[in-house]
């Protein structure tokens, strides 16, 4: 077991810059009921994937489906080591909220290396408490990913709060968007609105990829402005101290939620 978390901690040094987030991407976001599910879990850094994640069963506590007449426990039906994630018979109609939760993992970064990273996250309020050459981390990630079968595009299921450590929850339908509406999200961090963090929304248009960095305000809230049509991901990072912690310094937890802003 130590001996794999060494490799683990090797691995993320060597691609920490370019390989930070984790996000669920469907092989098509909009379906119908009998259509195959493909869902893919992705490595990378503002799009740019770097690998394809198996399905790890010993890293992942939670893999659940929300459907509008309730909650599907995807764990027993997904191999561990699958590539891509999941394929699965979609027997639903409506909005489909996928929710995977990933347990701690380690690594141990240089002085310069951390504050690359926080340079990279836009986190500028720890700077002054780093201590040591060497920074001890650990992380955990919170993904989420809406998916459509059908027609039936009304439902709450968008916005469901669902208890994450780190959530982010969406304040409007994507799938009622079009180009230059808002979009609200929400992020709360054990159950509170997590005040004044950078939040990130990417989206893809043809294949340029733009990004869009917003605060949050006094209530947890970031806004942005929907630009195209397609992909989108909305993903942030949560830092902080990590107290009565055996032998790590800091604590971090990063979210992801994946939709689809649909052609009309």
């Amino acid at each position: 077991m130590e001996a794999m978390r060494k490799v683990l901690v090797f691995l993320f040094i060597f691609n920490f810059i370019y390989a930070h987030d984790y996000w669920l991407r469907p092989q098509k976001f909009i379906l119908s009921k009998g259509d195959t599910l493909i869902l893919h879990l992705y490595v990378g850094d503002k799009l740019k994937v770097e690998i394809e994640r198996e399905f790890q069963m010993q890293m992942t506590e939670k893999f659940e489906l929300l459907k509008s007449d309730g909650v599907l426990d995807l764990l027993p039906e997904t191999q561990d080591k699958s590539i891509p994630l999941l394929r699965r018979i979609i027997d639903f109609d409506g909005l489909g909220l996928i929710v995977m939760e990933r347990g701690w993992a380690y690594i141990e970064l240089s002085l310069e290396e951390f504050n690359e990273y926080l340079k990279h996250e836009g986190i500028t309020d720890i700077r002054s408490k780093l201590r040591g050459k060497v920074q001890k981390e650990r992380y955990r990630r919170y993904i989420k990913s809406l998916i459509l079968s059908g027609d039936k595009v009304d439902g709450e299921i968008y916005k469901k709060v669902v208890g994450q450590r780190l959530e982010i929850v969406l304040l409007q339908n994507p799938y009622l968007l079009k180009v230059g509406d808002k979009l609200e999200v929400q992020v709360l961090f054990e159950g509170k609105p997590l005040v004044n963090k950078v939040v990130t929304l990417y989206s893809v248009d043809r294949d340029s990829v733009f990004e869009q960095k917003v605060r949050t305000n006094k209530n947890g809230i970031a806004k942005f402005k929907i630009k195209n049509l397609g992909f989108h991901l909305v993903r942030l990072v949560h830092l902080r101290e990590c107290e009565n912690c055996d032998d790590v310094n800091w604590e971090s937890f990063w979210t992801s939620f994946s939709f689809e802003v649909p052609q009309r």
